[in-house]
């Protein structure tokens, strides 16, 4: 049985994006994270190449390396307790041994880095109300195991609760200071939604009516323009294209602000060289003067 959904797009009356951590990822606070937390920690998994022993949905996993066991001299000869006790024939057995090990040991103890970078991903990024559930466990298949049993939403829930989420986020409408985050919240939203399949959210041409309308408070000429292209296309995907313009939008706002203050550096500086050659000019000038003047009395 999962956890109860909890909406982590409202926050002070006011849809925000879905929580994250201090640069960690996505924070697991129930299970309307799940499926993002989720496929963040595979991704994180499968790029240290160890997501086949942490599988959760993997039957009959490999089991984790055992640290290999460092050759002795006994092992080549019997009665060896020293290196200098064995013979030429069994010193250099003994020497690829140890070679093998080298390998073996660098093999096992980057694995073990490997997961345990992982480990730390999932505890990091699990919210501290949680913590009290995974404290007994060091094994970090189990833990995603007993994760995804906690958080983890039956089919049938997870479409209500993002059927309601979707509802909620039509009827909302934000300051043009916040567009962004809002807009952040309907690509999430939509996502997790097509992906589960709710009703409704699958037919684009009904998304898109539906985002006018929500749209309409903030763009009036926006709404009249894409509602009379929409009418005649159906196919037009407008909700992509806004976002896509306001992003563009950011982009070209950012680019320009910095290149003013580019100009504006640049301006000082000029003005600043400027004004030291003025003042060395005048400078020579005044020598030049002041050496006439003594010329002029001797």
């Amino acid at each position: 049985m999962s956890l109860p959904y909890v909406d982590v797009y409202q926050k002070d009356g006011l849809n925000t994006a879905p929580a994250r951590g201090m640069g960690t990822g996505i924070v697991l606070r129930s299970s309307a994270q799940w499926r993002t937390w989720y496929s963040q920690i595979r991704s994180s998994a499968k790029s240290n190449d160890v997501w086949e022993y942490i599988d959760p949905d993997t039957l009959q996993p490999p089991e984790y390396p055992r640290k290999p066991r460092k050759p002795q001299p006994s092992d080549v000869q019997e009665d060896a307790l020293y290196p200098e006790d064995l013979d030429e024939a069994n010193d250099a057995k003994l020497h690829r041994l140890l070679k093998h090990y080298d390998r073996s040991i660098l093999e096992y103890s980057t694995l073990n880095r490997a997961l345990d970078r992982v480990m730390e991903r999932i505890c990091n990024t699990l919210a501290s109300e949680h913590q009290a559930v995974i404290a007994e466990i060091e094994d970090p298949r189990t833990l995603l195991c007993s994760l995804r049993d906690r958080f983890s939403p039956a089919e049938g829930e997870r479409k209500i609760e993002l059927y309601l989420q979707w509802g909620r986020l039509l009827r909302s409408s934000p300051k043009n200071s916040q567009v962004d985050s809002w807009l952040n919240e309907w690509e999430n939203l939509y996502t997790e939604a097509v992906s589960a399949g709710v009703p409704n959210v699958k037919d684009h041409q009904i998304v898109s009516y539906e985002f006018l309308a929500a749209i309409r408070p903030l763009d009036e000429s926006f709404h009249g323009i894409w509602y009379e292209k929409l009418f005649h296309d159906p196919s037009s995907k407008v909700f992509f294209t806004y976002v896509m313009d306001r992003r563009k939008l950011a982009y070209s706002t950012s680019t320009q602000r910095i290149r003013i203050e580019v100009n504006k550096v640049k301006r000082k500086h000029h003005d600043v060289s400027v004004a030291s050659t003025t003042s060395s000019m005048h400078a020579r000038t005044w020598l030049k003067l002041l050496d006439q003047q003594v010329g002029n009395r001797t």
